[in-house]
Parts: structure tokens; sequence; C-alpha cells
């Protein structure tokens, strides 16, 4: 396992908490398939936050949208069948459209997921339609698992010889993947990318998959990283078909919570459960490998009065560091990347070395009720794959009670 160093600074300082699971329904939809290739019709099984005590499943009110996960099914399965993965990832405020075409088709699912992303947008923008208003369309992420999981490398491919570009997903994540290679040779994806295999998966054993496919991601944009569990994985219980051993779905379930939060539904805490404290403790973890492309800022909790916060910062090996500022701002050029940051308010919390893949930074709020609803922002800086020192992600608190 990759060890990720602990360097740590209380400092005194002049979240995004969780949002409480949600009651949830599910609604069979056919949309149209107008691009011109794959099934003509795009059958799915949505799974959607609804008004509490609603006889009609009616959709709950979100004045933002709601953030959407494309779920990518197995070979020989149907979204259908993954019905815990689409309830809890609508408990947790997402919106899961669960694919039901391409049952045995690679080549099909690749056009089909292409599609549905159009065909989400055109959803969300239909007068009177049930999902009117109602989806970030342009906040669309994929998780796939077994055959899905291979599939998400062919849509979010763009490498020079991609025939076709991502049509928007931003960010990817596989359970169980099947390498892509064994279908298609020479993918390379450059959104943020997770992978999750079980040692104890003797469909795609991680060796010859997982293993494989993460080597040859190479990511421009965020993070990629590989989640290999123990032998109480499998196959099917990382995704909740079987229910033995459900301290595993409970770890994949906040992995993908996780994951999509931050790259999706700006989450402050998304990257805990992988690669924070919480991940790498886990007693199912048998590896873990972390390669930032942009440094990735994360916490464990909101910053509250009277309480101390960690602050994260996933980045490679060498001279790395931790922004603040009264608010993030609009980008401002620097030779390092973009600043995040508000200029006029910006100053260093820390500058350190990690010979790790992680720089921890311990945050103490006083405890003056004052400073409840202050704004405060950070931005992490480190190494990454592609270059010495770069500026990486922000995020935003509003200090709490």
């Amino acid at each position: 396992m990759r060890k990720f160093w602990v360097s740590s600074l209380t400092w005194t300082l002049l979240a995004s908490t969780a949002v409480s699971q949600a009651v949830i329904s599910t609604r069979d939809v056919s949309w149209p398939n107008t691009s011109g290739s794959g099934t003509a019709s795009l059958d799915a099984r949505v799974h959607y936050p609804i008004v509490p005590g609603s006889p009609t499943g009616e959709l709950l009110p979100n004045a933002d949208g709601y953030p959407v996960v494309v779920f990518l099914h197995g070979f020989g399965m149907l979204g259908n069948d993954y019905n815990r993965l689409g309830n809890m990832l609508a408990e947790e405020g997402f919106v899961a459209v669960m694919l039901n075409t391409a049952q045995y088709s690679y080549t099909e699912m690749e056009a089909d997921t292409r599609a549905i992303y159009g065909a989400i947008g055109v959803a969300n923008t239909q007068p009177g339609g049930f999902f009117e208003n109602a989806l970030q369309a342009d906040r669309v992420g994929l998780l796939g698992h077994s055959m899905g999981g291979a599939v998400i490398a062919y849509v979010l491919n763009s490498s020079p010889s991609a025939t076709q570009s991502n049509p928007g997903y931003l960010c990817g994540l596989g359970m169980a993947p099947v390498n892509p290679a064994v279908a298609v040779a020479g993918t390379t994806v450059q959104v943020p990318i997770g992978l999750v295999s079980g040692q104890g998966d003797m469909l795609t054993p991680p060796s010859l998959h997982a293993v494989p496919y993460y080597n040859s991601l190479a990511p421009s944009e965020g993070l990629k990283f590989h989640y290999e569990m123990g032998i109480n994985c499998t196959h099917m219980n990382m995704v909740g078909l079987t229910t033995n051993n459900p301290d595993i779905f409970n770890r994949t379930s906040r992995i993908a919570v996780g994951f999509f939060g931050q790259f999706l539904g700006g989450s402050v805490v998304g990257l805990e459960a992988s690669l924070g404290p919480d991940g790498l403790n886990d007693p199912n973890l048998a590896n873990l490998e972390m390669d930032a492309a942009v440094p990735q800022s994360w916490a464990d909790g909101p910053l509250r009065i009277g309480t101390s916060t960690r602050i994260s910062v996933a980045a490679e090996a060498g001279f790395a560091g931790l922004l603040a500022a009264q608010t993030t701002a609009t980008a401002t050029t620097t030779s390092f990347g973009p600043l995040l940051l508000d200029p006029a308010s910006a100053f260093s919390v820390v500058e350190t070395y990690i010979p790790g893949e992680r720089l921890d930074v311990i945050l103490t709020v006083p405890n003056t009720l004052e400073l409840v609803g202050t704004n405060f922002a950070v931005q992490g800086a480190g190494p990454t794959v592609n270059s010495l020192f770069q500026l990486g992600s922000a995020i935003s608190f509003e200090i709490k009670l």
C-alpha cells in the first residue's frame, strides 16, 4: 500500500455538511435516441428523491437541480438489477439513471451512454416534463460495473486515436471493471476517475483487469485512484447484488457517494472515504494507488466554532502547501496554474515537503459566536504526475455553530 504522509499545523483562524438521506422513488423512462447510433429507445430506471409522504412519487424540489449519475450495468444484466445501488445514490441527493439497454454489447452500451447524456439535457428542458428544470444536465458522471466499468473508459476516452469525444461527463467510477483493452486497446481518460476492485472477484480479478486498466489511464484533470479491497470483496457484493459481507457494500457506497459528491456535487468531504483516514482505515482495504494530475483538496468535515477540522491535499511527493482566503474568486492566471482564491485576502497557511501523497493541515476555529456565517476558502498546491508544482482545487466553507 502506498503510504500517505501526514504533515499537520494547528492554526487559529478568524462545509458543506452531509445531506440527510432522502425518501426516494423510481420512474421508468424511455427517452428517444436521436444520435443515430445505438438503441432506438434509451430505456432506464431513474431513482430520485421524492417529497416525503407523496403518494404519487412527486420529485422533491431542488432550486439548483440534482447532479446526475448514469449507471452502466454488467454483461447480461440491466440497470433494474442494481436496485440497492440506485436507491443509495438517490438517498444521498443524486438522480441515478440506471441504463436498461445494451445487455450484451460493449459497442451498443458505449453508443447508448453517449446518447443518454444528450437525452438527460432534453428531459431537463422539456416543458411540463417530469424532470423539467430538476437536473444539473451539465454535472453528470458515470458509474459502471464489470462491462459497464470498461465502457466508461471508451466514453471518456480523449486520446488522439479516439473517434468520438466525451459528450460532457465530468468523471467516472468503475467497480469490478473489465479491462477496457479486452475489447478496445489504447484508451486514455483525462477526467477524474476511480476504480474499485476486490481480491475475492473471480470474474474480473484485479491483477488482470483493474490493475492494467489503472496503469493505462493518464488523467489531465483531477486524479485517478484504484481502491483494491481484500478477499471478502467479490464481483457481486461490492455493488449490492448479494448481501454477504455487508460492510463491503457500505464501503463501496461511501466511495461512490464521496467521489460524485467531490466532482459533481461540490462536497468538501468527498474524497475522505477513499483517500482519507476513513478509507485507509477500512479493514477490507488491501491496496490503494493514487496519482494526482491536479492537487485535490477536501476536508474531514465542516468548519465549526470551537472545533478542529483536517484539510487534506492529494498530491505527489515533493513540496506542497495550502493557501487560504476569505472567499474563492474568478481564476487568476499564474505560472503555477489558476489561483482560485480572492487575491486580496489570500495567504499561505503551510508550506512543507511531503514524501508521501497527502498533506494534512489541522485548522482550529476559535469558539467565537461572531464567526458563525463567516466564509473561508482554501486551495491546495503540490507536485503532480505532470509538473513539479501546481495550484490545485479549492473548497469553500461557511463557518457553522
